[in-house]
């Protein structure tokens, strides 16, 4: 067969998109009111039943594109964000050369919806080198290919170095079999839409409507998931005090938002090491290199200060979430360098910027300002929701209350960002660097002149006798 062209997953939060914006709202709905109908759970035992019953018929039949082969061992249930339906993902072989498929299943509408997702590197890009597409991904050139389960293809997605180029639209209207899909040579520029993300937001390229958006996008996030799970398993420690570790290990296994969610909602997708110890150190918290010369671009290690004795167990979490967004920052300067930049920057505003600049849209209708007070508050949300459930042990809260948003904004402190949306003899500006004050020095502080804040994290020590 002539190679295929695809893609890993981590990105179809994009390419799912391609739905018109009645689809959009219906989605965007689903967001809003976690009762909508819209999507439903499919219940294991009936997607066992269902695929048994497809592979029974699939036996007695002659399959003119592959025969599937199902994993059931590995079949899963996976969260879809702001609903309370699971995507139910199984493992699947189809026999193609080099082609990482997966069977998707969930109720739309009330209609079981079942494709099957296929991930096909292009020619030179061979996942069997590690097993996994997902270990690569972030570099990845290729299509995904969404078909049925007999490989019948719904949609057809080119992406080239980790970026969508657009959908490979079909020659006529009927469907094409997935052992005939070729995508060379690359569609022209006029042939490819041109979707785009801004965090918080959905966006969707043109594209034919279909029930697959859903399935797409709960796929992304099971990608995500994994992805933002292998980087806190690399969190290791070693040295730390009880309340440390405590507050660690706290942090690790928040039921709603802990280290690895956080990092998913700033957009983590690159592995890295991030070794955590604690030393006599003149600030709360700082990051660096393990090793200086030569750089050891992603694997770094967070140093805790042990001389900060009186600031509370939520100012040692803010600490720490900062730090640990502080190295997935520098992730992102390191992979710059990877494609030929030898400047390696470590200080967090410079690399916030790196950020920004990766992260942030890109389009013309797009000030610099709004990108960095968009990205900005990407990063305020994911820490200050983290913080809440760790402070509350509230894992239903639907909003952030104002003492987490402003401990969060004080980790961009020195930030252009910061000093632009809370300027020099602020209200806003005396409040948030009283509250990093008061939690640092676990009692009440005005050093910043306006409202007086007090402490609502516990010491340590009565931290850990809460344990």
């Amino acid at each position: 067969m002539k190679k295929l062209l695809l893609m890993p997953v981590f990105f179809t939060l994009v390419l799912f998109y391609s739905c018109n914006h009645d689809e959009n709202v219906n989605t965007e709905k689903v967001s809003e009111n976690k009762n909508e109908d819209h999507l439903k759970t499919i219940a294991v035992t009936e997607s066992v039943a269902f695929l048994k019953d497809f592979q029974q018929q699939q036996s007695t039949q002659k399959n003119a594109n592959f025969n599937l082969t199902i994993d059931f061992k590995s079949i899963q249930q996976i969260d879809i964000t702001d609903t309370d339906a699971k995507l139910t993902v199984v493992k699947a072989e189809t026999g193609l050369d080099n082609v990482d498929s997966s069977i998707l299943q969930i109720r739309i509408n009330g209609e079981l919806q079942t494709v099957l997702f296929n991930l096909i590197p292009e020619e030179g890009f061979n996942n069997k080198k590690t097993g996994k597409v997902i270990d690569r991904y972030d570099e990845f050139s290729g299509a995904v290919v969404i078909s049925d389960l007999k490989g019948i293809i719904k949609n057809n997605f080119v992406y080239k170095s980790g970026n969508l180029l657009g959908e490979v639209k079909s020659p006529g209207p009927d469907p094409i079999p997935l052992n005939n899909v070729n995508v060379y040579p690359k569609p022209k520029p006029s042939d490819i839409s041109l979707p785009y993300i801004m965090p918080g937001y959905q966006f969707r390229g043109e594209g034919s409507p279909t029930n697959y958006a859903s399935m797409g996008v709960a796929f992304a996030t099971y990608y995500t998931t994994a992805m933002v799970n292998e980087i806190e398993k690399r969190i290791t420690d070693k040295n730390l005090t009880p309340c440390q570790k405590a507050v660690l290990e706290k942090l690790k296994t928040n039921k709603n938002v802990d280290i690895a969610r956080m990092l998913a909602r700033l957009g983590a997708n690159s592995p890295y090491t991030l070794n955590i110890t604690t030393a006599d150190f003149d600030e709360p918290a700082t990051i660096r290199y393990t090793q200086k010369s030569p750089i050891s671009r992603f694997d770094y290690t967070m140093i805790i200060s042990s001389n900060y004795t009186d600031r509370t167990s939520l100012s040692l979490a803010g600490n720490i979430l900062h730090e640990v967004v502080h190295a997935y920052f520098l992730s992102l300067q390191d992979q710059v360098a990877a494609q030929g930049s030898s400047v390696a920057l470590t200080e967090f505003p410079a690399l916030f910027e790196v950020y920004v600049q990766q992260k942030a849209p890109t389009g013309a209708w797009m000030t610099p300002n709004l990108q960095h007070k968009q990205m900005a508050e990407t990063y305020v949300n994911a820490i200050a929701a983290a913080l809440q459930e760790f402070q509350t042990g509230n894992t239903a809260a639907t909003s952030i209350q104002q003492k987490y948003l402003d401990l969060a904004w004080g980790g961009l402190y020195k930030t252009s960002v910061f000093d632009k949306t809370f300027p020099e003899g602020s209200a806003d500006r005396s409040r948030i660097l009283n509250r990093l004050h008061c939690e640092q020095q676990g009692a009440d502080a005005q050093n910043h002149g306006g409202e007086r804040q007090y402490p609502i994290g516990s010491k340590c020590e009565d931290y850990i006798k809460s344990k």
